[in-house]
């Protein structure tokens, strides 16, 4: 809009563009109120990352304690609650196995006749979670038979009889000499006379059980031990290369989640803050 007015020889022209001003002024306000609902919305959304994030770390870091503290601590047993060190109700083996009757399930290892005429042997307990003695001779225990054919079929399962894949390496298939454990259950644990016959085990023939596990040399070193096969009975086979696995994911995690959570603010101070139209 032009308007000139003449006085005292002066003129003068007043130019004013109504609508440019307006529609700068109305699209200046539409971008800054666009700009404030952009910039809360990104704030709400960094705020629920942050506390999802927060509450992820903290999942993970007490299901991390718990993994470390059941690999790192205990006593074989499977039982978690068992394994944690602060938990003064947890027994000894030596304590449970007394809390019972007849006490723990045991098997036999390492026989040995002595010049002397002594007889000796050692033995290995089965966990009282798994299995105890329901008489004085054990009866219902379970032998170092059943627990190496389940250790077998557990790792190293074949498809039928004893045709063991490894019955074909260099060095055969891996055993294990349970002829102590048959001798001591059946001549010193269930035959109550006095009159021990303790040179049948000498002359006797070892009794030995396959694994479907190659040997890697004559001496089988890599072959599993008594103690081992014992053990994996009472962890019910329970692998804790398991957890290991889990733990590592969980560290990653963990890692990820804290990078993800310090880069959010830096993200946030290198958004470009639009600027406003001036007309």
């Amino acid at each position: 809009m032009n308007s000139s007015h003449g006085s005292n020889g002066f003129n003068v022209i007043v130019t004013v563009d109504d609508s440019s001003e307006r529609d700068s002024l109305g699209e200046g306000a539409e971008s800054s109120f666009t700009t404030y609902q952009m910039r809360k919305n990104r704030v709400e959304i960094s705020k629920r990352l942050r506390k999802c994030c927060g509450i992820t770390i903290v999942g993970a870091v007490i299901i991390l304690f718990i993994l470390v503290i059941s690999l790192f601590t205990g006593d074989g047993q499977t039982d978690l609650s068992a394994r944690v060190p602060f938990n003064h109700h947890h027994k000894t083996m030596d304590e449970q196995c007394n809390g019972t009757e007849y006490g723990c399930c045991e098997v036999y290892n390492l026989c040995d006749i002595h010049d002397d005429g002594n007889f000796t042997y050692t033995h290995e307990r089965i966990l009282p979670s798994l299995q105890i003695k329901h008489n004085k001779g054990g009866t219902n225990c379970p032998r170092m038979n059943q627990i190496v054919r389940k250790y077998n079929l557990h790792y190293y399962p074949w498809e039928n009889g004893d045709n063991f894949n490894c019955r074909n390496s260099t060095y055969g298939c891996c055993s294990i000499d349970i002829s102590c454990d048959v001798y001591v259950y059946v001549y010193v644990m269930i035959d109550i006379s006095h009159n021990k016959n303790y040179s049948y085990y000498s002359s006797s023939t070892p009794i030995e059980r396959w694994i479907n596990y190659a040997k890697e040399n004559e001496m089988g070193t890599n072959c599993p031990s008594f103690n081992k096969i014992v053990s994996a009975y009472n962890n019910e086979f329970y692998d804790p290369m398991n957890d290991l696995e889990v733990l590592i994911l969980l560290i990653i995690l963990l890692f990820v989640l804290v990078q993800c959570i310090k880069g959010e603010p830096q993200r946030r101070a290198r958004t470009p803050t639009p600027s406003r139209n001036r007309g």
